[in-house]
């Protein structure tokens, strides 16, 4: 059975207004960007976008909106107001559109597609960011050194080499790093977790002899946090690859069949 919603009107020009809802009609055109809007004060309030106007102001921090929602929307910062909230994990949000986009870490939905790679996003942001990777475009340029990338947060990331800045810190040594993948790596020294139990074998056998080069692309690895995101996985990889392997080397010249198998476990996972 059907269910029929009945909305009623005051006034005979708000149901004429309401109509264009359904049957699509958008008379009012801004003369600038041509785009079409089904009321008058509809395009009122888009025009704002054009003529920089800003009518309404914060009374906290008089910070100026062409919107009374984005204002209302604003207010929630200062009144830590988040009436939004997850019914899985009961997280709180002051923006509607927020809860939507957590919802998708639940529910695990992707619903922007790549059309090059199919590769999919969680967030409309997210894949405009990735199409950078597929056109080449880095509209970030660095005013230092003027590296470039593609999108905000990886030069925001990037400026710090420059500044020194290092927002993340140790709770345990009070080491500062100034990316939070450093620390999240730098942690694992407190915890003595590692990559993987094949790392970890490797870390504990005192059987596997470091040379050298181990020695340094270990202390590349540890204080990577001079360099960025790119440049830390490389590392970090280069490093786990080169271990395991040679730590499946000295396995297999030296221990027992249990061992052996060991070994090709290790070098089976790096081809």
């Amino acid at each position: 059975m059907s269910v029929i919603f009945v909305t009623e009107f005051s006034q005979s020009c708000s149901l004429v207004r309401h109509k264009r809802i359904h049957s699509g009609v958008k008379p009012f055109d801004c003369d600038v960007c041509k785009r079409a809007f089904i009321n008058c004060s509809e395009l009122n309030r888009h025009k704002r976008i054009h003529t920089g106007l800003k009518p309404l102001r914060c009374d906290i921090c008089n910070k100026e909106f062409n919107q009374s929602s984005s204002l209302v929307r604003h207010k929630r910062i200062h009144s830590g107001d988040k009436p939004y909230i997850c019914d899985i994990c009961n997280k709180e949000f002051s923006q509607s559109c927020s809860l939507v986009r957590h919802k998708r870490i639940h529910s695990g939905d992707k619903p922007y597609i790549c059309d090059i790679c199919k590769k999919r996003f969680r967030y409309s942001g997210k894949l405009r960011i990735h199409k950078r990777i597929h056109s080449g475009v880095k509209p970030f340029d660095c005013d230092v050194c003027k590296r470039a990338f593609i999108s905000c947060s990886e030069l925001t990331r990037h400026k710090r080499i420059h500044t020194g800045l290092k927002p993340f810190c140790c709770d345990i040594c009070n080491k500062e790093f100034n990316q939070s993948s450093s620390l999240v790596r730098h942690k694992r020294v407190h915890s003595g977790h590692r990559v993987t139990d094949i790392s970890q074998a490797a870390d504990s056998s005192s059987s596997w002899n470091k040379t050298p080069s181990d020695e340094l692309m270990h202390s590349k690895v540890i204080d990577s946090e001079d360099v960025d995101v790119k440049e830390e996985d490389d590392v970090l990889s280069s490093f786990v690859s080169s271990h395991l392997c040679t730590a499946g080397q000295e396995m297999f010249r030296s221990a027992d069949d249990q061992q052996t198998d060991d070994t090709d476990l290790i070098c089976n996972s790096n081809t």
